[in-house]
């Protein structure tokens, strides 16, 4: 979200929430964004430091679009955390800002839900063994309905 209003920046400033780990532990912040200030975590196979963000997913409604796994400290972490109540706070202060949050909001949803889709796909068709898509006319066509083994 860059080039933000500098009223906006002063206004979301002053609700993030400075906040410290220790080595080992999760950062679980499921209605929050967090913003690594020092040290360095590790999610999905990545290194996240300073300045990365954790929990942008905040802004998706639903559950099944969130990221279910959260970050590990691998040393002391101080990380500045905004909640999502205080961030619509902000929108109902701004309402410009709140179209920019929404349509963000609109293309993580969309982004999530592909990823989720082809999930979903993949976990089927190794389930039950569905069938290519070129297969499919034939098979309508054949009558065949057994799913193979």
């Amino acid at each position: 979200l860059r080039n933000i209003d500098p009223d906006v920046l002063v206004e979301l400033v002053n609700y993030f929430v400075p906040d410290m780990y220790s080595p080992g532990e999760y950062i679980i912040h499921k209605q929050a964004v967090s913003v690594v200030r020092r040290g360095s975590c590790w999610l999905k196979g990545r290194i996240l430091m300073r300045d990365s963000v954790i929990g942008e997913d905040m802004l998706l409604d639903s559950e099944h679009l969130r990221d279910s796994i959260f970050p590990k400290t691998l040393n002391f972490v101080e990380v500045m955390t905004l909640q999502r109540d205080d961030l619509q706070q902000v929108c109902d202060k701004f309402p410009l800002f709140s179209r920019k949050i929404r349509r963000e909001q609109i293309r993580l949803a969309v982004r999530r839900g592909i990823i989720f889709y082809t999930r979903q796909a993949r976990i089927m068709k190794s389930l039950f063994g569905m069938f290519s898509h070129e297969d499919a006319p034939r098979r309508a066509l054949s009558g065949s309905t057994r799913i193979k083994p």
